[in-house]
């Protein structure tokens, strides 16, 4: 007869993600609101930037504020390594 064997091993991996999210306020005549919105994860933070700039760009356009109105933030790109700007080969 055989005896019988269980193996378990657990392993600490380092992940790195990015999160974009986007964080809104609207005040009017009803009251005011607002909240933030998980948009998607990404492997690294030169897709990340590009889709929230992205977005953001497509925002502002729908609103029609000027270039330079505090309204809008778009994503910094001070976190952002020479890395992540070099493409995958």
């Amino acid at each position: 007869m055989s005896e019988s064997s269980t193996e378990i091993e657990y392993r600490i991996r380092e992940v790195t993600r990015y999160i974009v999210t986007k964080w809104h306020s609207e005040t009017g005549p009803n009251g005011d609101s607002g909240g933030v919105e998980t948009i998607g994860e990404y492997g690294n933070s030169a897709a990340a930037y590009d889709v929230a700039y992205a977005l953001c760009k497509i925002e502002h356009g729908k609103l029609g504020y000027a270039l330079d109105d505090p309204r809008i933030t778009y994503p910094k790109i001070d976190y952002m390594t020479s890395a992540d700007l070099v493409p995958d080969v």
